[in-house]
Formats: structure tokens, sequence, C-alpha cells
């Protein structure tokens, strides 16, 4: 077997990829490694490998694959096989890595790992029986040594050693707990001989150092999380020196070894054991702390290695990052010995330090987080916010770093502390000048990400501080208000753009901080609601916009500007005039490409507390600038924001006289209504999308009606024109919808009529969810006109029609006419997904006619068929059926399924029983394996209202209790999914639960159960 599995192998590594015969020899492997003859075709692959026949050198795909069978069969079968066969495996790896130690032609280094963390898991599940392994393990390296290999063996030590932790916790299954406390004794005692080992290595065989500390590294204390005692400590480190050793590597030596040495002292002092601090990790604390503080000058711009060389910036941000980690491990887990210097959860102090020397390491502490938040390197700044966050809380764990914990003089000194680390987070939060230059708001350069992920937890750090900052003498904690006003004070004072948007991006986030009354809370009618700007500081968030009309213009300030007044106005009731200075701001922003899209939303945004609470004269310097950008638009910018535009500058025009308002359709559409007549498609297009959002804009019905009666030949023309043009008609589609606001209520408008017709002509055209929408507004519209009936039957007849043909709703199906049906059509065709907008968007149509004019639906047909109102039943039923993977259909049906029986009832009464068992049905489905593809959650909640909402009928509620009876008990519809018992008792249950979030839950908890049988 061992000739088949070596050629499988190499057809693996040396064939056509993705060919056949490489697909057969991979399932072969994978099959036969579950044998037990694998075990003997492996080892002999490995003790006579196959070399190639011209060079003589040794395979590496064979012997790859020989050595991952043997690890996976070690992994699972390893208490299988007999002592001899054990014997034969481990005999065989000790010679194959003694090999490797003393010559060349040894195990690549891949088939080494592999090899020696096998060893490593022979080690563990053998403990009691291979006593011995440490001195077969040695002999390896003396053989290297002996063979002026030294490297080679210290690369098999390290890693052996490095992997029996992991194999303790991969393998603590096969053990009951005294097995598993037996095991992890016998080899915390071997911690000794893993520093020894690792102490050598990085003495005397440099090459090998990274591999020295990723074996320390695998021995820190939580390499076995659910034993957390097991593993090296920081006392243990600091006893044998390793701690000074693994500081000088952090500082020094190269990015990869400083990583691996600050992430082992870092993790050897957390320490989450309950028990009091030994003398030696009090020390080990100390001493570290130490030599933290004498590692500040590496955070300065000019500074020196311990070998006397100039560091340069890279091995400079290397080192400093190793510190902050350091630094921040001991500030959360130690942090009463360095700042208080007593042992926390005791009385005891830490005797060997005067109170001098005390209150200087603490203070020299707070120096170096505060140098780790200062220096200008993402990864060194971010793991100290954390410690910052929770430094002025009241209640801090007993271990973590807070203010508390400092004297009277410390207390003193800490607020110049914090004083400079504000003004450093707020440094961190500037984007280089290379991206203020380019004049944009997004980049994809990892860099800008990086530093817009850093700014957010610096807000949220900042917030913290503020929240709770020291007062002066005599004064409470938490003057955030003064903490603001310096923040506005910078701002003011600022012509650097970076910094402008730092600040500006932080007082938005600052906003929170003031207790003041929620607009959410207020009516937007009560002049009185407004706030005095004077009460609770609120002048200093208002200031900050009086401030910002000085400020040079650019595209990060617009947007900062424009983020904090929307930050501002959500939790301020704000007057007018401050919407309209904000505006005449923001409004500058439209001239940059960039801003455009932010100012044109924020000035949308302001608009309508603008015109609510403001005199046209007011506003007019607003309006004439919105008016000269519409003129004289030279920005680039999409079709949305350029609608925007026109848009907000009819919103702000509200008011005006008839003249006026005419003469500025005259300035800004006339333009237009040229263009709009064009010939070319897309010229037209756009020109009747311009007009329609034009018209969204006007708030004044008579001013709106008479642009409507203006501009519709023209669009009318050119939608005629241009019929067959799809861009076209979704621009039309959409200045429909702004016309119909605009329409006399009174009757149909004729102009509502020729809607309806184009409407029903371009439908059946193409996917087109917004002609639906338009036709839903139109019927609302006509809610309780009688006259308007039978044009609304002869619409949604045509419209369901359509929309069934669409979904290959048809007659005959696949079986029995060829046709595919829309069970087919929405389970199977790759491109049903599309149809999801239709769906939703005819459901609502439904709805609404059921609402506005239901006799539509419930009216019987000439020809004998069923009501419109089953036939919609139907569908939706269906709908929710079909395992079509889509819940956004399965939520419109059953919104549709609900308002029918809330709003129409009668019909469903008399065929209740029939209808509520095949709902059931249906839902009861998703406990099966649909349930992956949907949130149920929304089923479920359907489900319990038509059980339990009072709105629902009570003969509904009893109709749907008794399916459940019917289809869980007597058909048996869940009998392979849950155990009888529960189906019994399901009926009774779902009466009994009348709160949603226990009906919920009860079904929650099932299709979990159900997904594990």
């Amino acid at each position: 077997m061992a000739e088949q599995l070596a050629a499988c192998a190499r057809q693996l590594f040396e064939g056509e990829s993705g060919s056949a015969e490489q697909r057969t020899a991979n399932v072969w492997i994978m099959q036969f490694q579950q044998h037990d003859e694998a075990w003997q075709a492996a080892l002999q692959l490995l003790e006579m490998p196959v070399r190639d026949p011209l060079t003589h050198q040794t395979l590496a795909g064979p012997e790859l694959v020989a050595m991952q069978i043997l690890r996976l069969k070690t992994q699972q079968e390893w208490t299988h096989i007999s002592d001899q066969q054990q014997q034969a495996v481990r005999q065989t790896l000790l010679k194959l890595l003694e090999i490797t130690c003393v010559a060349d032609g040894g195990l690549s280094p891949v088939s080494c790992r592999i090899a020696c963390v096998t060893l490593a898991d022979i080690v563990v599940k053998s403990c009691k029986t291979w006593t011995g392994w440490k001195n077969d393990v040695q002999r390896l390296v003396d053989a290297g040594i002996a063979a002026q290999r030294q490297h080679k063996g210290a690369a098999v030590l390290a890693e052996v050693l490095g992997a029996i932790p992991l194999q303790i916790l991969a393998s603590e299954r096969m053990w009951i707990a005294d097995e598993i406390h037996q095991i992890l004794t016998l080899f915390q005692a071997e911690v000794e001989e893993v520093m020894t080992a690792v102490q050598m290595i990085l003495a005397n065989i440099p090459d090998e150092r990274s591999n020295a500390l990723r074996c320390l590294e695998c021995w820190i204390v939580g390499c076995v999380p659910t034993h957390e005692a097991f593993g090296l400590t920081a006392a243990h480190l600091f006893t044998r020196g390793l701690i000074d050793e693994l500081f000088n590597i952090v500082i020094s030596g190269n990015e990869e070894q400083a990583q691996l040495a600050a992430g082992i002292v870092a993790d050897s002092f957390v320490f989450t054991v309950p028990a009091p601090l030994s003398e030696t990790m009090i020390n080990a604390v100390l001493h570290s702390g130490l030599r933290l503080v004498e590692a500040i000058p590496v955070f300065r711009s000019d500074v020196r290695s311990p070998t006397g060389e100039m560091m340069t910036k890279e091995q400079q941000t290397t080192a400093c990052r190793g510190i902050s980690r350091i630094a921040c491990s001991l500030a959360m887990n130690h942090a009463p010995i360095l700042l208080w210097n007593q042992v926390p959860g005791t009385q005891a102090t830490i005797g060997s330090f005067t109170p001098e020397q005390k209150s200087s390491l603490s203070m020299q502490f707070l120096e170096l987080l505060l140098a780790c938040s200062s220096y200008d390197d993402i990864d060194v700044v971010q793991p100290t916010l954390e410690i910052w966050f929770f430094f002025l809380e009241e209640s801090s764990s007993q271990s973590e770093a807070s203010w508390q914990l400092l004297d009277a003089p410390g207390k003193e000194h800490v607020v110049s502390v914090l004083s400079r680390l504000v003004n450093a987070l707020i440094e961190r939060c500037k984007y280089p000048q290379w991206f203020v230059d380019k004049q944009q708001l997004v980049s994809d350069d990892l860099e800008i990400e990086a530093i817009s992920d850093l700014r957010r937890e610096i807000a949220d750090t900042m917030l913290s501080l503020f929240s709770k900052w020291p007062g002066g003498p005599g004064k409470p904690t938490g003057d955030y208000a003064s903490c603001v006003k310096g923040i506005c004070q910078m701002l003011s004072n600022g012509k650097d753009i970076a910094l402008i948007d730092a600040l500006l991006f932080l007082l938005s986030y600052m906003v929170e901080l003031f207790d003041a009354i929620s607009s959410d809370s207020e009516s937007e009618d009560d002049p009185e609601s407004f706030l005095d700007p004077e009460s609770g500081g609120i002048d200093v968030l208002l200031g900050v916009l009086d401030r910002a009309l000085n400020l040079p213009m650019h595209p990060l300030v617009i947007n900062g500007v424009a983020q904090y007044l929307r930050s501002l106005s959500a939790s301020l009731a704000l007057p007018a005039s401050v919407y309209l200075r904000a505006s005449m701001i923001i409004c500058q922003g439209l001239q940059y490409t960039a801003s455009f899209p932010v100012a044109v939303q924020s000035l949308l945004h302001s608009s309508s507390p603008i015109t609510k609470y403001s005199t046209v004269e007011e506003r007019a310097s607003l309006l004439q600038a919105l008016l000269q950008f519409c003129s004289t638009l030279q920005t680039k910018t999409s079709q949305e924001s350029e609608g925007d535009l026109l848009e907000v500058t009819f919103r702000i025009s509200s008011g005006v006289s008839d003249a006026d308002f005419g003469a500025l359709c005259s300035t800004v559409l006339s333009n237009l209504t040229v263009r709009v007549q064009s010939g070319n498609p897309i010229e037209a297009s756009n020109s009747v999308y311009m007009l329609g959002r034009a018209l969204g804009g006007v708030q004044d019905q008579q001013q709106g009606s008479a642009l409507v009666d203006q501009l519709w030949p023209v669009v009318s023309a050119c939608l005629l024109q241009h019929k067959g043009d799809d861009i076209c008609r979704r621009a039309g589609v959409q200045f429909f919808l702004n016309v119909i606001t605009h329409l006399q209520k009174e009757g149909v408008h004729p102009i509502e009529a020729q809607i309806l017709d184009v409407c029903l002509w371009w439908y059946r055209e193409g996917i087109a969810p917004d002609i639906l929408t338009c036709c839903s507004r139109i019927v609302a519209r006509q809610r309780n006109n009688s006259g308007f009936q039978v044009s609304a039957e002869q619409t949604f007849e045509r419209l369901l029609a359509d929309f069934r043909g669409k979904l290959h709703d048809v007659t005959g199906t696949a079986a029995d006419g060829g046709v595919q049906s829309m069970e087919g059509f929405l389970s199977q065709h790759h491109e049903a997904d599309k149809m999801i907008p239709e769906v939703e968007q005819f459901m609502k149509l439904a709805r609404e006619v059921l609402s506005s004019v239901p006799q539509v639906l419930t009216k019987n047909r000439s020809n004998g068929e069923p009501t419109l109102y089953w036939v919609c039943l139907d569908l939706a039923t269906r709908l929710l059926k079909v395992d079509h993977q889509m819940q956004e259909m399965c939520d419109a049906a059953c919104d549709f399924l609900l308002d029918a029986m809330r709003c129409q009832p009668e019909p469903i009464l008399n065929n209740i029983n029939v209808f509520a068992s095949e709902i059931v049905r249906a839902v009861l489905s998703f406990l099966g394996p649909r349930r992956q593809y949907y949130r149920v959650r929304n089923l479920w909640d359907f489900l319990f209202q038509c059980i339990h909402a009072p709105q629902m009928p009570s003969q509904i509620r009893g109709g749907f209790l008794a399916a459940v009876s019917t289809v869980v008990i007597e058909e048996g519809a869940l009998q392979s999914i849950l155990p009888a018992e529960v189906c019994q008792q399901m009926p009774g249950e779902l009466r009994m639960r009348r709160q949603r979030h226990r009906f919920r839950q009860y079904f929650t908890q099932f299709a979990a159960e159900a997904a594990n049988s």
C-alpha cells in the first residue's frame, strides 16, 4: 500500500492542477487514511522515502502526505493501537528527527514541524509510560551539537516543547478530572526545563531566537484556558532573569521577535486565579514598571538603542508597540501596585520603596501611558484607550488603573496628565496632510481607514473622561462644559484643516455629554420648546457654529460642520436661526465634488425646520446662494445629488409670492424644459428626473399644481417619444410620484387617469416596483371615492394578471404543459430574487386596495371565477409555502394575509378550517430544514398575531388554534423533528403563551432542537 500511497501523493503534488487524476488521487488518500493499513504505509514511506532518480533527493509530496497521515492517526487512534505499535511510531519519529538534526538529508522544514508536533502529542498521551521522553529529546539536541548543527537541534527542541501545552488542551477530553489534574501537575513541573532551553537558545543560537520565543509563548499562563493557573507567569520569568532578556528584545530586537517578546511579557501578567500575589510577582510587577519607565526616552524623536546605535523610525515604532502592550497589561492587571504601591485585597504596602519613590513611580508610569497615547502610531495608541476610558471611573475593578489609587499630590498631577492626553488624542485624530491635499472625504487607503476607526474609539474615550473630569478645589467632578469649551477655543484659533476636521468630529460626539432636552421629546410646533441658549452650557454647543463661520473652506470642514449639526439637531430642538447659520456655511460645500453630496443632504435635512420656523426674508440669503449654485453648477456630482439640490432649493423657496415662484421656475427650470424635448433618451430621461425632483421640493399646493400644469405637456410628450426606452420609463415613474402629491383631490384628476393608463401600459414591459408604488399612491388618494371603483377594479385586475405572469403563475405546469410554474420559478430560477421588490410592492398595493376600495377585491366576478380577494389570498399563501429562500417575499405575504384577516374577515370565516390549516402547515414547515435561510422570528410573530392579536376577530383566532391541533396532532406534521409528547402539548402551549416574546422563544427553542436532531 505504501507504493500506492506514494503514487497518489505524487499525483496530488505533481499532477495537473484540477485534473480528474488529481481529484481521484485526493479521494483515494482521504479514504485510505481512515484504514488501519495507513499506519504501516505512512511509517514505511517515512523510513524508506521516495527519491528523485536523478538528484536522489527525497520527494516532498510523499513525505508530507505520509507525515500528515501519521499526525492524523496519532490524534485520533493513538490509544487504540498496541504498545508495540506505539513504540514503533515513537522510534520512527525520533530517528527521523535525529537524521534531520545531524545531516542535510532529513525531513523538510514543513514535515519536521509536523513531526515535532506529533512527538509532543505522543509525549502528552504517553506521559505516564514514556517517562524518559526528555532524555530522548535531549539526545536529538546533543546529536545536532555534535554535528555542528546546533541550530537544527535547537529548532527541534523548541518545536517539541512549545507544542506540549496545545496538545494538552487538544487531548483533555480523554481524561477525567483527576487525571487532568495529575497531568497538568506533571507538566507544570517542566516549566523550569522549558525556561532553561529557551535561555540556552537565546544566549547561544541567535538564528533560532524566534523559535525559542514561540516556544515560551506557548507556555505562558492561560495556554490551557480551561485551567488558568497552568503555565508560566511573570513571577517565573522574573526569577529566572527572563524578564530583562525579553525587555531587551522588545527594545532592540527585530519586529517579529520584539512582538513575540512583548506578547510574552504582557500575557504573563494576566493571572486571573483569585489568590494573593506572591512577593515574587509583586517584585516582577515593580521591576517591569521600572523597566518601562526607563524606556520612556524611546518615544523621543532621536533615540539610541541599548547598543548605542541610532534607532530608525521603524525600529522605534516596533519598540514602542511592545512597550505599549506591556504597559497596558500592567495597568489593567496590577495598577494598585504601580499607582498605589499596595497589594490589592490586603493592607500590605510595598516596603522596599520610600514614599518619594512610590510617588515617583506612580507619576512616571502615568507619563509612560501618556507617551504611548501620544505616539504617532495607531498600534501604540489603541491599547491605551481602554485604560483611559475607565481611568476616572468611581467603581473601577481592584486591578485596573484608576486615579483613585493615587495619593493627593498624584491627583493634582493627574489633571496635567489628562490635559496633555486630550491634546495628544486630538492629534491622533488628524488625517495626514497628503489626504487633506486631495480634498476627499473617504479613501480606501489602509492608513485612512485605520485613522477613521481609531478616532471613533478616541471619541468614546474622551466622552468618558469629560463626563467625570476632576473638578477644581471645592468643585464636583464632571466639568465637561469646560472641557468642550477648551476644544471650541482650539477650533476658533485653528487654520490647520486636519486639526479642524478632527475637532469637529470630536465635538459631534461631545453633544451627548450635555443633559439637554431631546428634540424627539418636544413638539416642533411649540416655539417655547426651544432651549434657552444660556441654559446648561448649551451656549458652548451653539458657539461651535458661530466659530465655524470663520473657518477655512474645505470638504473636510464642510463635512465636519454638517456632521456636527446633525448630531446637535438629534439632541436639541434648535431654533431656525441656528439651522440658517449652519446652512449658509454648509452651502459653500457645494463647490467641492467630495462634499457636494454631504452638503446637499444636510441642507435637505435642515430645510423642514428652516421653512417651518423662519420667514421668507430670513432665508433670502440662503435661497440666493442655492439659486446661484443651481444656475451655474460646475461641480461634478451624481444625478441624485443634483436632484437633491433642486429639491432643497424649491423647499427653501416655500412662501415666496406667485410672481417670485414663477421667476424661480423660469431661472432654474427653463433649461430643463428645453432639454426634456431632446431626441437623446439619456438627456431626456435626466431632464425628466430633475423636473420631478424640483416638483418634490415645492411645498405650496397651489404653486405645485400650477407647475404640474406647466410641466405635464412637455414631460408626457417626452415619455411618449421615448416610450420604448427603459431609462425614460424609470425617470417617468419617479416624476409621476412627485406629480401625484400636487393634484387636486376632488375626484379623479385627468392627469391621474393618464398616469394610471401609462402605468398599466409600462408595467408589462419588465420588472417595475415603482409603478406599483405609483398606483398605490393613487388608490390611497381616492379612498372613499365611489366613482373611482370601476377604474380601480380594471387597474388592479390588469396589474394582477401581469404580476402573476411575471411570477410564472399560470395554469399549465412543467409536468403537464411544459410551462414553468411559480413554485419552480421562485425556487430554481437564478434571477428569481429580482422579483423581491416587485412582490413587496404588489402586496402593498393589494393591502391599499383592501383598505381604500375593498369592493374591488370582494366583488363577485361575472365569469364565475373566485373573487380577486381569494386570488390574492391564494397567491400570498403560496408565496409563503414556496421554499424560495427569500425572506422579504415571506414578510410581504404575511403582511397581506394579516390585513386581509383584519379588514375583510367574512370570506375567510366561511372557509376558516381549510384556510387556517393551510397557513399553519406552511409556517410550521419552517421548523424543518428551511429555517436556516429565513429570519424565522418574523414568521413566529406572524403566527402569534393570527392566534393572539386583539385586532384579529375572535373566530379567526379560534380557527387558527384549532388548525394547530389538526396539523400537529392529527396530521403529525412535526413528528419527524419533534418528540410526540411535545407535539401533543403544542396547541395548549400556544394558547397559554399570550406574550409575544414567550411565544417566540417557544418556537426558537424547538427550531434549535430540530436543527440538532
